[in-house]
């Protein structure tokens, strides 16, 4: 399993890059990439973060696929490790490594390691924030439940979908009898307003033009 997982990985990696020569830009990549040549807290359809991603690779390999692509590639890598790293906790080391094979494998997953929109950054702090909310359970360190706050608030700048983890995570701890003393503690509240701190450049935008992307994406 991990030489399938490695090949997989590594294998798409470089197919990936060697496709940014070949595959122009789609329209709704060309799309986002005109977010980050006109930078702001937020945007229309969707909160900055992709701008931000894409802002990162146009900066080391200016104005081209490559540019653009490159840390949508890198995320869904370090998605795939976050990924393998919270099975492993839960589920043993077998399981993680079926689980990121299949990442690797499912087409909605390869597809969003090229094509840049929203949800590659989307992806990597959903999975970030499990993996750290993950930790806090499996160590007891309440200290996790803090940066878990500011990986949400990340989620929270890729895409408004990210509002679903909160109360599902609500619904764990209240059917976990074994974690359900957290809520009774101080630091899975507190990741709220952390990550609201986080998402508050989009707060702003909004209040700024009459609350039109939150108008936008609740119809």
């Amino acid at each position: 399993l991990w030489l399938a997982v490695l090949a997989m990985a590594g294998g798409l990696t470089l197919l990936r890059f060697s496709l940014c020569g070949i595959i122009e830009l789609l329209p709704e990549e060309a799309y986002y990439w005109t977010y980050s040549k006109h930078p702001a807290l937020g945007y229309f359809d969707h909160p900055p973060m992709v701008a931000w991603v894409i802002a990162l690779g146009t900066t080391l390999f200016g104005d081209t696929p490559l540019g653009v692509r490159f840390a949508t590639i890198l995320l869904w890598l370090a998605t795939a490790g976050f990924l393998f790293l919270t099975g492993r906790m839960w589920f043993g080391r077998r399981v993680a490594l079926m689980a990121t094979l299949l990442y690797t494998l499912l087409p909605i997953y390869v597809g969003t390691g090229l094509l840049v929109t929203p949800d590659a950054p989307l992806l990597f702090f959903w999975m970030a924030t499990l993996y750290l909310i993950s930790k806090a359970l499996h160590t007891g360190r309440a200290g996790y439940w803090l940066v878990a706050g500011v990986a949400f608030g990340g989620a929270l700048l890729s895409k408004y979908y990210t509002l679903l983890l909160a109360p599902s995570l609500l619904w764990f701890l209240l059917l976990s009898p074994k974690y359900r003393h957290w809520l009774r503690r101080p630091q899975p509240w507190l990741a709220l307003p952390i990550a609201l701190a986080v998402f508050s450049p989009v707060i702003i935008w909004n209040a700024q033009h009459s609350w039109a992307s939150f108008l936008f994406q609740s119809t």
